[in-house]
């Protein structure tokens, strides 16, 4: 049992640097001055991350469904978040200022939320390793809103 539970936190360690590693990819993504330039980048690299994250954990790689976990993410905040987007990407618009200002709020908020959807992907891939979760929870309309829930109570995204 000892055994086990130090090779789950060697995987969740290592897990972290991989959330970490893209966190700090995804402010450099935010920061982009160009106008809505981030989102798909910021959609793929975020779908790279729970890859490898479950590859750390041995788990299968369905990219469909985990580009379907992050839609789940973005629709999180809804209107808000679109309207945020909106603003911070309009604001990159205005000449030298702007592009500063809406690149560093955008390269804070893709940092945020890619660490945050890092860091619960994490603790739902211990939770299937310790086989207290089936694999394929995650990603059923369930699931997916257990994950949006935990997202906003214990990373208030």
């Amino acid at each position: 049992m000892l055994r086990k539970t130090n090779h789950i936190e060697y995987m969740k360690e290592k897990a972290e640097k991989i959330v970490n590693s893209y966190s700090l990819s995804a402010g450099a993504v935010g920061a982009i001055p160009i106008p809505f330039a981030d989102a798909p980048i910021l959609l793929v690299q975020q779908t790279s991350m729970l890859s490898e994250i479950n590859d750390i954990f041995g788990l299968k790689s369905n990219d469909s469904a985990l580009k379907r976990l992050i839609m789940t993410v973005i629709e999180l905040g809804g209107a808000s978040m679109l309207g945020k987007t909106i603003v911070k990407n309009l604001i990159k618009m205005i000449p030298v200022a702007g592009s500063f200002v809406g690149g560093t709020v955008s390269a804070i908020t893709a940092s945020v939320i890619t660490y945050s959807m890092g860091m619960l992907y994490i603790e739902f891939c211990k939770d299937v390793v310790k086989g207290q979760k089936d694999e394929d929870f995650l990603f059923t309309a369930e699931g997916r809103e257990i994950f949006k829930t935990r997202l906003q109570t214990e990373y208030y995204v």
